[in-house]
């Protein structure tokens, strides 16, 4: 059956509602974590937990995922590396079985001792917690119903991403979907910072950060991860929020809420025709804007 796009209505309220209870939801899970064991001190605690609610540009990639749970099997969710508070809420707010994976220890370990203290809260939730390469994962094929993985894919160097979205497919249960978000613009491009790298290439120059997909490479990771495009949302990112991009990390923890209403920026629709076969290809509106692209994925229901 040809997949249509859903409908997502991304009204004002809507939007602040879906915020202010993710924002609350983070403070509470952020008492846990600071109170928790650690060897950090009291500030870099709170800050590694609150880091993801106060980020104005996650807020939109959050609330077009979860516009789409309620609409998935959430039965068993493995999540791949995507910043933990956002999993943590759905598996609140849903029920069901989580895997939360990342490819370090140590985010792994200070997250579930933060949801352990809390837990009992949400006894629909079982929640387990793993260390995994996602261009790797250890899980068995059709092990999972849903697989999420926000902000994770364009970190891996080429060509991990598409070695990634293959293990996602894998690890999917027929008909099952997967989640993702990664920078989208005009321009393929592949992003370098000194002294900041994920994986191993980290070294004392310039090492790989981050890749932007333009609408080739976006199609064709796609199609090299043999599942199907349902659904696309983009999430600019306005120019008239430059300036609050600009400002430290710190001055954004500070500030706190007022981060919900500026990271509320309406998500767009991605226009979806389609193409000659029966599928829905993705038609990408305000090509000439970088931003965010949310895909949602599904593995056929006749897959092996």
């Amino acid at each position: 059956m040809q997949s249509k796009p859903g409908t997502l209505t991304p009204s004002t309220a809507a939007r602040l509602a879906f915020g202010m209870d993710y924002y609350r939801f983070g403070l509470a899970l952020g008492a846990r974590f600071v109170a928790g064991d650690s060897d950090q001190s009291f500030p870099r605690r709170a800050v590694k937990l609150l880091n993801p609610v106060l980020t104005y540009s996650r807020f939109a990639e959050y609330f077009a995922a979860a516009g789409w749970f309620p609409r998935l099997d959430t039965r068993r969710v493995l999540d791949v590396g995507s910043p933990k508070l956002f999993p943590l809420y759905m598996a609140a707010r849903l029920g069901g079985q989580f895997v939360l994976t990342d490819l370090w220890d140590k985010p792994v370990r200070e997250f579930e001792s933060a949801w352990r203290a809390v837990e009992r809260r949400w006894p629909g939730s079982q929640v387990d917690f793993q260390v995994a390469d996602g261009t790797q994962l250890a899980f068995e094929g059709a092990a999972f119903t849903l697989v999420v993985s926000i902000s994770v894919v364009e970190h891996i160097p080429v060509p991990g991403d598409r070695a990634a979205l293959a293990e996602f497919g894998r690890v999917l249960a027929p008909g099952g979907h997967a989640v993702i978000s990664v920078p989208y613009g005009p321009r393929h491009t592949e992003q370098r910072r000194r002294g900041f790298a994920y994986g191993d290439e980290a070294d004392r120059g310039a090492s790989f950060f981050q890749r932007v997909y333009d609408r080739a490479h976006l199609d064709a990771l796609i199609t090299a991860s043999g599942l199907e495009l349902v659904d696309a949302v983009s999430a600019d990112h306005p120019r008239w929020l430059a300036p609050w991009r600009s400002l430290p990390s710190f001055a954004h923890h500070l500030l706190g809420p007022a981060t919900v209403p500026l990271g509320l920026s309406r998500p767009l629709r991605m226009g979806l025709e389609p193409a000659p076969d029966g599928n829905y290809a993705p038609q990408y509106r305000k090509e000439q804007v970088a931003g965010d692209a949310i895909l949602l994925l599904r593995k056929a229901s006749d897959s092996a």
